[in-house]
């Protein structure tokens, strides 16, 4: 299983054709993919960080096996939060809750979700 996921191609296409990486008014982050399509044995990361703005703002870390997700309204405080850990070799459809059963995959997981911002607000 590959964790890519992507939603600005312009630094990839840019840097796959050799031309220079374009510029605008906000700074391009992430990490090139230019590596693993070159070589997709190769990782470079080993997990993916995703937000979706709903009634709450969701936010996810996803690895080889497990899916964390972080259900909060936007200025509250993290213990506000409700989370849903699904195990995905075991639970490909994400249909059995398991945050409450397997407390130390959440609290690793929630280490990786504290380095990433919190995401934009719904509107």
């Amino acid at each position: 299983m590959s964790i890519c996921r992507s939603s600005k191609p312009d630094r990839l296409l840019a840097e796959l054709a050799g031309l220079p990486a374009p510029s605008g008014p906000q700074p391009i982050d992430g990490i090139s993919l230019v590596p693993v399509l070159r070589d997709p044995v190769l990782r470079v990361r080993d997990h993916t960080f995703h937000v979706f703005p709903k009634a709450k703002l969701g936010r996810a870390i996803r690895n080889e096996r497990y899916r964390l997700i972080e259900w909060r309204k936007p200025g509250q405080p993290e213990t506000t939060s409700v989370w849903e850990l699904y195990d995905l070799q075991e639970d490909p459809d994400e249909t059995k809750n398991l945050a409450t059963e397997r407390s130390e995959v959440v609290e690793e997981l929630k280490g990786v979700l504290a380095g990433y911002g919190q995401g934009i607000a719904p509107r």
